[in-house]
């Protein structure tokens, strides 16, 4: 069908070779692969969810989601890999997580088995319990602090010594 439609073209209506794009439509490199169009997620990301500014998340238990960010306010239970809390972000509740990144307010208690990062924007209140944490100058921390890598050694030590010995 289509030659008969270039058949009856004029020559008028007809272009010049050069003109013409020419496409080899068997050649299986004349299309480009959907895999090249369509950009992949970091691999690093993984289930992402975003509570953007001016969004209210409350009452809520937030689960298989590898990364929450903060930029509204989130008053949830999370068990987590990564928690981001912005600047303005503010998160009351319960947050176990791999790593925690925190520039705005964060009110509950917060386990993390990695690394706490937090900035000179954050305010911290509740129980704390970390294993390496990095606290920029101008950060207010209030509540109390645990280091896992003490209480997993105190719970350890509790475990391997005699019944009839105490550690205090």
């Amino acid at each position: 069908m289509l030659k008969k439609f270039m058949q009856t073209r004029t020559h008028s209506e007809s272009t010049t070779e050069t003109d013409a794009p020419k496409i080899n439509l068997k050649s299986p490199s004349a299309l480009t692969p959907i895999s090249k169009l369509v950009k992949a997620a970091p691999k690093d990301e993984g289930s992402k969810l975003i509570v953007g500014a001016h969004i209210e998340l409350k009452d809520s238990e937030i689960t298989d989601c590898d990364i929450l960010v903060v930029e509204g306010r989130v008053k949830s239970a999370i068990k987590s890999r990564q928690i981001r809390i912005a600047q303005g972000g503010v998160f009351v509740g319960t947050a176990e997580v791999d790593i925690a990144e925190i520039r705005g307010f964060f009110d509950g208690d917060l386990i993390v088995h990695k690394q706490l990062i937090v900035h000179a924007t954050a305010h911290i209140h509740g129980h704390i319990c970390y294993t390496s944490m990095t606290v920029e100058d101008g950060a207010i921390i209030t509540g109390s602090i645990e280091n896992q890598m003490s209480v997993n050694t105190t719970q350890t030590m509790q475990a391997q010594t005699p019944p009839h010995v105490r550690l205090t």
